[in-house]
């Protein structure tokens, strides 16, 4: 975990933030049941829907 630091800039990171963020609004206009699942799967980093 420590050695991914220097791998990442605070710019990256907001990026990242911002790029999840869209995702959760997204996920959410699915519908009660995919928004659940959509939420799940990105806290677990598992079922990622390219």
């Amino acid at each position: 975990m420590t050695t991914e630091a220097p791998f990442r800039p605070r710019e990256k990171l907001v990026e990242h933030q911002k790029y999840f963020q869209s995702i959760h609004k997204h996920t959410y206009l699915k519908g009660p049941l995919d928004k659940g699942r959509g939420i799940y799967n990105m806290s677990h980093g598992i079922g990622k829907k390219e």
